[in-house]
């Protein structure tokens, strides 16, 4: 949460606290919500209340919905709440900048997103790659020091990781650890 007005603090506690206000229709509804303030007084008191208190005589709420194409409605992620002194502060073209706003920072929300999944997913490949070379390793140590083939080393590797409740690439790293250690003489 930001604020511009640390008075408007209170607005937006209220509407939580009570479940209702602008700003949650409009994450409910998924549209914009403009008003004076006391057009809604029955149906949102609370707000009503907060507001008057404040000295906020308009607002409007925008949601801020991030778009995930073939994954259905969008995800709703917050709402832009415009507070004014005045009751004929904001109009339809207020509303309409408002949502290119929204747009934007959706835009922003969501590339955001995608570069931490495609960071994560770059990770995780790198993870998978070196237990990988860690596994390939240990299947050949254990194939040359018991004479057996490539299956029945990973399976031996496998027998190890669930008796010992320890990850296969852990087990690997472990026995290359274990045979590469430097005060380990060479055998004869």
């Amino acid at each position: 949460m930001a604020l511009t007005d640390d008075s408007v603090a209170d607005i937006d506690a209220d509407q939580y606290a009570a479940g209702r206000g602008p700003c949650l229709h409009a994450a409910a509804s998924r549209r914009p919500v403009r008003a004076v303030v006391g057009e809604y007084a029955e149906r949102w008191p609370e707000f009503t209340a907060a507001a008057r208190a404040a000295g906020v005589r308009a607002y409007l709420s925008v949601p801020l919905i991030i778009d995930t194409p073939g994954e259905g409605p969008g995800e709703l992620v917050g709402s832009f709440n415009v507070y004014a002194r005045t009751a004929a502060a904001f109009d339809p073209f207020d509303e309409k900048m408002m949502q290119l706003l929204t747009t934007a920072a959706s835009a922003a929300i969501s590339n955001a997103r995608r570069w931490w999944r495609a960071q994560r997913q770059v990770e995780q490949l790198n993870q998978a790659l070196t237990s990988r070379a860690d596994i390939d390793q240990a299947k050949g140590m254990m194939m040359v020091m018991h004479g057996i083939g490539a299956d029945e080393a990973f399976a031996r590797l496998i027998e190890i990781s669930q008796r010992t409740n320890t990850k296969v690439h852990r087990v690997a790293h472990d026995l290359i650890g274990k045979f590469s250690s430097p005060d380990r003489s060479p055998t004869r």
